[in-house]
């Protein structure tokens, strides 16, 4: 790199940490505590989009990742390089014994080692890619470490810095569509939400003010899907110049979880509706079949999550006796399928306060056990009798945020002795071998932020 690059660079370093002490980050709209128990309900999304609530310890978190050093200097930037690579059942309540195991010398990526990005990679993304806003603070959020900074992440965890035409501590990341530089940003001081381009600068027109729900429609297109607030909210789409495209009947808002959930690849949207879940597309908002357990009494279950593109995690009020509330003592777990509109009761699963969430892996169904309740973490396969324990182990407190082949993509939390600095680690976890390794790391702090995306992936509706 030449010296006129370095010194620019290190300029910019000097110009952030500058701007940051003269105005401390408002943690409280983007951040929030890495615990899987946060609840993603529209009543606390005050934070940056599905990741709000501050940690105890005094960690600050925002969607996923994160580890390092105590004291670390900000974010090293070698050398670029010309190429690069993207290269009856056992019951729920007992504990598993398998021993999770390490594969030997894993690659961490580090956040503060990040490449230059090369020119053109972030039109030569897919699948597996991220792209994540960052930064880092000491103890009690005094003495900033990391200015915020956008990063690439490939497949492997190798992260890239991006090199931004706006200053990241304006705005916070809410998604990005793979394939180019275009992100869905809110603006750090109005909350005035648009489409950006990352590398350029230019952003469409304002699509609407603290639009925490808004992200792109999944399907190739620079299209924003978003939906109202108040009692009866509606889901909206629009073109990235704010041209409406489709918008949905009005819905009451349920007893638990967000307003509507997208499905990984974005083809449907799950409502969660206090007349009872309901699916429907992303493209035109027209409904699709979600077979409901009690027909006579759809108000008796809440949705939960997407299991994969076509299946549907519902909890009900055991035997559909009365209407769903959230905390409802005695409660069920269905399964529906979408795409066949057919729907079977999950027997012997943990209890709603103790489970994080039903995945799709591989051929498997699995569910974890995890959170501030749980002395680990813990896997299971879901089959036609019952759950039948994987593994465990390692630290109860994380947050499954993709699966990846046969592995889940998983946030790991970890506080020192005095528990007042915190380290996360974004770590892969084979549920079934019981091993786990780490990805990718970024500093020891006393309070971050960081919002990844895309993110489709949602949480338990319970608080922990």
């Amino acid at each position: 790199m030449s010296d006129d690059i370095t010194a620019a660079l290190r300029g910019f370093a000097d110009a952030q940490r500058r701007d940051a002490d003269a105005s401390a980050p408002d943690v409280a709209v983007e951040a929030g505590g890495l615990s899987r128990r946060v609840t993603r309900r529209r009543t606390v999304r005050a934070g940056s989009m599905a990741l709000t609530a501050v940690a105890a310890v005094g960690v600050v978190v925002v969607g996923t990742l994160l580890a390092g050093s105590r004291t670390p200097e900000p974010p090293a930037l070698p050398a670029p390089t010309t190429t690069w690579t993207s290269t009856p059942a056992p019951t729920p309540t007992a504990t598993p014994s398998a021993t999770p195991t390490t594969p030997s010398e894993p690659t961490v990526w580090a956040l503060r080692a990040a490449d230059p990005m090369p020119p053109g990679m972030l039109e030569s993304t897919g699948p597996g890619w991220n792209v994540v806003r960052y930064s880092a603070w000491g103890e009690q959020g005094e003495g900033l470490l990391v200015p915020a900074t956008v990063y690439l992440l490939d497949p492997t965890g190798h992260p890239y810095v991006v090199p931004t035409a706006t200053d990241p501590e304006g705005w916070y990341l809410q998604d990005w569509l793979p394939g180019g530089p275009f992100v869905v940003a809110r603006s750090s001081t109005d909350g005035a939400t648009h489409v950006l381009d990352l590398l350029t600068g230019e952003s469409g027109p304002t699509l609407g003010d603290d639009l925490y729900s808004a992200r792109f429609a999944g399907d190739g297109t620079t299209d924003v899907i978003y939906d109202t607030s108040g009692y009866e909210p509606r889901i909206i789409r629009v073109s990235s110049e704010g041209v409406p495209r489709a918008e949905s009947a009005a819905f009451a808002k349920g007893a638990a979880g967000e307003n509507w959930i997208m499905s990984p690849a974005g083809s449907s949207i799950l409502v969660h509706d206090v007349s009872g879940p309901r699916v429907i597309t992303s493209d035109g908002f027209s409904s699709v079949s979600l077979l409901a357990p009690y027909p006579d009494r759809p108000d008796a279950c809440a949705a939960w999550m997407w299991v994969d593109e076509a299946t549907v995690l519902l909890e009900c009020v055991t035997g559909g006796r009365s209407a769903y509330v959230l905390g409802s003592p005695s409660t069920e777990f269905w399964l529906a399928e979408v795409a066949t509109g057919s729907a079977r009761l999950l027997l012997d699963m943990p209890e709603a306060a103790r489970l994080g969430g039903v995945w799709r892996v591989g051929d498997r169904l699995v569910a974890g056990t995890f959170g501030t309740s749980e002395p680990e973490a813990a896997w299971w396969e879901v089959t036609e009798g019952g759950v039948v324990p994987l593994s465990a182990g390692g630290d109860p407190v994380v947050d499954v945020v993709d699966v990846r082949g046969s592995e889940l993509i998983v946030v790991r939390q970890q506080s020192t002795v005095t528990g007042v600095s915190t380290t996360s680690m974004l770590m892969a976890v084979d549920p079934v071998r019981g091993s786990s390794r780490p990805v990718v790391e970024g500093e020891l702090a006393g309070m971050i932020t960081l919002s990844v995306a895309p993110s489709r992936l949602a949480r338990a509706p319970h608080g922990g």
